[in-house]
């Protein structure tokens, strides 16, 4: 039995601690399963009290993307009073209000893995206690719930896992394409006297790769996916040089034949 426990408590341990996160944040969950447990009473009562709350977001996310649709249908004004369909105007003052509001609100789904194992361990604390208490045939009645969730986190946990693979791929033969051009660039970069340090040394392989055609397609083409669903502000010409700058220098470089090739340009700049 003591086994069981032990087997259980790892595995939901392992998979919290998914890539990014800590010994210490899974504590944190720890306590603070034991925390409410004490104040909902009992584990089912703890199940259903997440269940309510992902609930109650879903459906705040719900009636506030009713709420924007509508903001924006009401924004626009016809070209004429016949409604031929055709629109000229758009007040966005509500909308931007609804939209910012909407930019607000937290997808609670978006923690499925640790809604799922809050409630695995709140299972696992009232079974340990019934074990405690010497009550086993209880303790393994509440252990079947505690692994059925853990079921479902463990596959919110290869989902994860499978994003973040894909994620590392994704954009790979680009940003390989264009580290070909960067070492391209740096084997016959010619490194003047106006070039006072590393950060302008960076700028000007960007600026040569700007300038020259074939080059940049192969850095707007790594741009495209690298910063695609995110806001950005400056062009990617702007953006690059601390990117590069992640790529070359540093104990472990991404790619260590432009960290060599980058080194060598620095020492002239030093010299």
């Amino acid at each position: 039995m003591e086994k069981l426990f032990d087997q259980t408590a790892q595995q939901i341990q392992w998979i919290h601690l998914v890539p990014g996160r800590s010994q210490k944040s899974f504590d944190r969950l720890w306590n603070q399963v034991c925390k409410k447990l004490t104040k909902f009473g009992n584990a089912s009562a703890y199940a259903r009290r997440k269940r309510h709350d992902l609930a109650r977001n879903l459906d705040e996310f719900a009636k506030m993307d009713a709420a924007v649709a509508e903001a924006w249908a009401s924004g626009l004004t016809p070209t004429s009073s016949a409604g031929t369909g055709s629109y000229s105007a758009f007040d966005a003052t509500q909308f931007l209000q609804l939209w910012e509001e909407r930019s607000e609100l937290r997808l609670a789904i978006d923690a499925s893995i640790n809604h799922v194992l809050e409630v695995a361990i709140a299972y696992w604390i009232e079974a340990m206690n019934a074990h405690l208490a010497g009550d086993d045939l209880r303790a393994m009645h509440t252990l079947i719930p505690c692994h059925f969730h853990l079921g479902l986190a463990h596959a919110f946990r290869m989902t994860h896992d499978t994003k973040a693979a894909d994620g590392r791929r994704a954009g790979q033969k680009e940003r390989d394409a264009l580290a070909d051009v960067v070492l391209n660039v740096m084997e016959s970069f010619k490194v003047s006297k106006s070039i006072h340090n590393e950060d302008h040394l960076l700028e000007r392989i960007t600026h040569v790769i700007e300038a020259t055609p074939s080059y940049a397609r192969v850095l707007h083409a790594y741009d495209a996916l690298a910063s695609a669903g995110k806001r950005t502000v400056d062009e990617i010409g702007i953006r690059f040089p601390s990117t590069l700058r992640t790529w070359v220098i540093g104990k472990k470089p991404l790619y260590p034949q432009l960290a060599d090739a980058f080194q060598n340009l620095a020492n002239q700049v030093k010299n």
